[in-house]
């Protein structure tokens, strides 16, 4: 309940520092606050904007709207409870009362009131501080501020006064707060007007699009989780990279943060790159159901050694995770009868000439499984599984919208 009170707080406030002195709390325990309430929904409320102020994350929104309908059934429960065992439910407005120091008051129609101050008027007129409308700088007529969902929004000072509502219980400090306003409508003709400060050419962080690096084939596990963070985070464009998923190709540009997510395939834990083991992918020797490796019921590694093989052409980062993974199992090198990457072209040579075998992995054998006139071999001794493994760039920490994102890619 309190890290719902202190996350609706920092949302109608609009800065964390601000929560923190409307709360009576450190800026550094509000923030602790949120971090458990993200890590226990498994999501991040807010964006994080350098420089700037932060705003509600699309998660954020429907925890903070689900959170205000929480707290206003807490209210009613106490209200409830209290008056069912005859005790006189405590209101707010007389002259030294104190507000109950149980919840804020989160009603979207109404000035918002600071629970924990008393209501005698002249203590609240000693120092009026705006809560809803900030004070305008002077080199426009015009203010931004922050709505109950954490957007900045720019309002004329005639609009902010015109439109504020009617408070339904009488606040010394809501009236407190349109004098001042009233009162700064017009800026004193001495003053210069202050120049507008230059605008940074570079996009806000929550606009970055956010790359993942990776093969077709480990993404098409993905399509839904990526669609759902699409959604989740309109604001993000996710661009992927299909060019990338060995980690001799994933290392650079993670480094440089020219890639935000790679998930890409390795036979081990790489040197020097900190990285996740997400699953295995087995290897398999195709070949023609009448090829005379293919007629044994059972192989070993040394049956296999000095066989004519198909390998994909030296510019597929595949081949050297294909050689790699025969080098370590002693078939490696090998006479070598096709390169190409044309499927088509691979099954036509082990079908029509039946005299070399192809190793594959994943996706591409399963097709070769289910091609007719084709077997796998069947080995005693298993090779080498090729892993997925998932990693992210050393920026991320800073964006909670890749670290959200990372942890559904795995």
């Amino acid at each position: 309940m309190r890290q719902l009170e202190i996350l609706a707080e920092v949302a109608r406030v609009g800065t964390f520092r601000g929560a923190a002195r409307h709360l009576g709390l450190s800026q550094v325990a509000v923030s602790d606050h949120i971090r458990q309430l993200e890590s226990r929904l498994g999501c991040a409320l807010f964006v994080r904007n350098v420089g700037g102020k932060p705003t509600l994350s699309p998660s954020g929104k429907i925890v903070l709207e689900h959170g205000r309908n929480v707290l206003f059934a807490c209210d009613s429960l106490i209200s409830a409870a209290r008056g069912a065992a005859g005790i006189p439910v405590e209101t707010a407005g007389e002259v030294g009362d104190v507000a109950p120091p149980v919840l804020l008051d989160y009603d979207m129609d109404l000035e918002p009131v600071e629970a924990l101050v008393s209501f005698d008027e002249d203590l609240v007129l000693e120092e009026p501080e705006p809560v809803a409308i900030p004070k305008p700088r002077r080199k426009s007529p015009k203010v931004e501020t922050v709505d109950l969902v954490g957007q900045v929004v720019t309002v004329s000072l005639f609009d902010a006064v015109k439109d504020v509502p009617s408070p339904q219980v009488p606040s010394p400090l809501v009236e407190a707060e349109l004098v001042e306003v009233v009162e700064l409508e017009a800026p004193p003709a001495a003053i210069e007007p202050v120049k507008p400060e230059p605008v940074e050419a570079a996009p806000p962080l929550r606009e970055k699009p956010i790359t993942v690096a990776s093969h077709p084939a480990i993404l098409s596990r993905f399509q839904d989780k990526l669609a759902a963070a699409q959604e989740a985070f309109p604001e993000r464009p996710i661009a992927v990279d299909f060019a990338r998923f060995t980690p001799e190709a994933v290392a650079a540009p993670l480094a440089s943060g020219r890639v935000d997510i790679a998930l890409f395939y390795a036979l081990g834990e790489v040197p020097g790159m900190t990285s996740d083991y997400l699953w295995s992918e087995s290897w398999s020797l195709f070949a023609r159901a009448d090829h005379p490796l293919a007629q044994a019921d059972m192989l070993t590694l040394a049956d296999c050694v000095d066989m004519p093989v198909i390998l994909f052409e030296d510019s597929n980062p595949l081949r050297a995770l294909c050689e790699a993974c025969l080098v370590k199992v002693g078939l490696w090198p090998a006479p070598t009868v096709l390169e190409t990457d044309d499927f088509a072209a691979i099954a036509t040579e082990l079908l029509e000439y039946g005299e070399a075998v192809f190793p594959a992995f994943g996706v591409t054998a399963a097709q070769f499984a289910a091609r007719p006139g084709l077997k796998r071999l069947a080995l005693v001794e298993p090779l080498p599984g090729v892993q997925v493994r998932r990693a992210v760039g050393p920026l991320s920490d800073e964006d909670p919208t890749v670290s959200a994102l990372a942890g559904l890619l795995g």
